[in-house]
């Protein structure tokens, strides 16, 4: 059977179907905002890049990056998060 749908392109323009960032925030604080993004299940997901400067590199879905911008922003009053680029090794 022949698909007939039409692709309809994406607003956000990307090579790939996800965006990926890394953010710093407090150690004890990994866990929560794991647990947090699981609960917006295919959104987005965290990865540990160095727990003992707490950085996370998150893979967020290009369909929900404004999503996950605004889950972001209202909690970083109490996770205190805050983006870093890192240099490729």
């Amino acid at each position: 059977m022949k698909n007939t749908l039409n692709k309809v392109e994406s607003p956000v323009d990307k090579r790939d179907d996800f965006i990926e960032t890394y953010i710093a925030l407090n150690k004890k604080n990994i866990s929560l905002l794991t647990f947090i993004l699981q609960g917006y299940e295919g959104f987005a997901t965290a990865t540990t890049i160095d727990k003992t400067r707490a950085i996370v590199k998150l893979f967020i879905m290009a369909d929900f990056i404004f999503e996950i911008e605004d889950l972001l922003k209202s909690l970083n009053a109490d996770l205190k998060t805050e983006e870093v680029l890192l240099s490729p090794d």
